[in-house]
């Protein structure tokens, strides 16, 4: 049997609380609209109301991880892409950070290992998940 060990910590550049994350969703989706002629009077309240219950709520997800800056439009500059850019751009992204975590996780003097184990968490209130009114984190609870 196998033995997992040397497990490393490392946290990604940016932590943005869950309450300021939710709003920011909801400011590109209203800003998205606004920039493109598609808003209506009544989409920005229609938006907050939508996000903010079926967003995970800042009771059950204190804060969240990102390697791009809150502020940064590489991806979701919707001024300018409606939807933000596509799978192409996202994926190049993507690459570019994982291969800066490896570089920055194995130095040239340091042999990386032959295989790694990948562990994300996320730590909720079974209570907070069972009494949320939005549908897609119904089967949540199950894997609190």
């Amino acid at each position: 049997m196998g033995v997992l060990s040397d497990f490393r910590v490392r946290r990604p550049r940016y932590e943005t609380n869950q309450a300021h994350t939710v709003q920011r969703i909801g400011d590109m989706h209203i800003a998205s609209e606004v920039a493109h002629g598609a808003a209506d009077p009544q989409f920005a309240a229609h938006m907050r109301r939508l996000v903010s219950r079926c967003a995970c709520n800042p009771l059950q997800i204190a804060k969240r991880g990102h390697v791009l800056a809150d502020t940064d439009d590489e991806i979701y500059d919707v001024t300018h892409d409606q939807h933000g850019k596509g799978t192409l751009a996202r994926s190049l992204v993507y690459e570019r950070e994982v291969a800066r975590y490896f570089e920055d996780a194995y130095p040239e003097d340091e042999q990386p290992p032959d295989d790694i184990v990948h562990v994300t968490c996320t730590v909720t209130s079974r209570r907070a998940v069972r009494n949320t009114s939005c549908p897609f984190a119904a089967g949540a609870s199950a894997h609190a």
